[in-house]
């Protein structure tokens, strides 16, 4: 019997995505061998379930094997963003503003337990406050200060700070700080209280930093910092955000086109097919290039756990004396 021309079609469409789709997969797994990340991509025989599966490591890759990257990056640029909110509801932004509490940032990040984004965070909390840059640098530094005293967390001992300026003294701020209730409110808000916090707890943030579990908590900060410029890679790549892009509108025109076909079964099931076999050569590269990118990152971020986790390994199993 004579095949009619959609069948005719259909059959070189697939034979077409079949051939890309095969020299990408087995591109992939040569790749894939040698990383830690690798799970095997197996030989595909048609071209929807080697899509399929492809498309299903680079997604993994991602969404498991970057993610601490990405996070770390997502969470720099938030702690940026806010700060800068802050300072422009305050009437106190400036590129020089916003370099010097980044500045600050790493000084902290370098003497103490906290991240360069809890410090960033922090000088937020001191901008609803209307606290001056210079006032609020210097609230920042104390509160650092004082967290490591309390146990608090940053942010908390900042709020508790910055609320001197106000006038008011918590109660436990108090039984920490004796002499905090002789201040009068105007001596309070002029900062009389900052300094008096300060002489009583300067330096606690940089002596605990100084200890054994700090030096590791800030080895670790510093392998978080380069997590952090890894994923900045990713996010502020307009090429992956472009191919991201695209792979959604692929989608969006597939479920539009099953919509579109609902009235008919087998017309949707051919339509649908046809659809996804031609546009297979192209969504694959798109998944290769993406694919490529980001392998590389992985393997350096495997390689730095590793690192870390040895120098961990070494750290709790000393070398016994012989």
């Amino acid at each position: 019997m004579a095949r009619s021309t959609a069948e005719i079609e259909l059959v070189a469409l697939v034979d077409e995505a079949t051939k890309t789709v095969k020299k990408f997969a087995a591109d992939t797994q040569k790749q894939l061998s040698g990383i830690s990340f690798a799970s095997t991509v197996t030989a595909i025989n048609a071209g929807l379930e080697l899509v399929q599966k492809t498309a299903g490591a680079a997604f993994n890759l991602i969404s498991d094997g970057l993610k601490d990257v990405v996070n770390e990056a997502i969470a720099a640029e938030e702690a940026q963003l806010n700060l800068a909110n802050a300072l422009r509801l305050s009437g106190d932004y400036s590129a020089a503003a916003v370099a010097s509490f980044n500045k600050l940032a790493s000084e902290i990040q370098r003497s103490t337990t906290f991240t360069d984004e809890q410090v960033l965070s922090a000088a937020a909390v001191g901008k609803q406050f209307s606290l001056t840059n210079a006032e609020t640098q210097k609230a920042v530094r104390v509160a650092a200060d004082l967290a490591a005293v309390t146990g608090q967390d940053l942010n908390s001992a900042m709020f508790t700070v910055s609320q001197t300026f106000n006038g008011f003294v918590s109660r436990d701020l108090a039984k920490t700080i004796p002499g905090l209730k002789n201040l009068s409110q105007n001596a309070l808000i002029s900062g009389q209280g900052l300094s008096l916090i300060e002489s009583r707890v300067k330096g606690s943030a940089e002596a605990l930093g100084n200890t054994f579990s700090g030096a590791l908590t800030k080895a670790g900060n510093a392998l978080s910092d380069i997590k952090e410029t890894l994923g900045g890679f990713i996010t502020d790549n307009p090429a992956l955000i472009a191919g991201l892009v695209e792979i959604r509108k692929g989608f969006e025109l597939f479920n539009e086109q099953l919509q579109q076909n609902g009235q008919s079964f087998k017309g949707l099931v051919t339509d649908g097919f046809l659809l996804v076999i031609s546009a297979a050569p192209k969504f694959v590269q798109t998944i290769e290039r993406i694919f490529n990118n980001l392998s590389f990152v992985k393997l350096i971020v495997d390689k730095l756990g590793a690192s870390l986790g040895a120098l961990a390994a070494a750290i709790a199993n000393p070398i016994s004396a012989g």
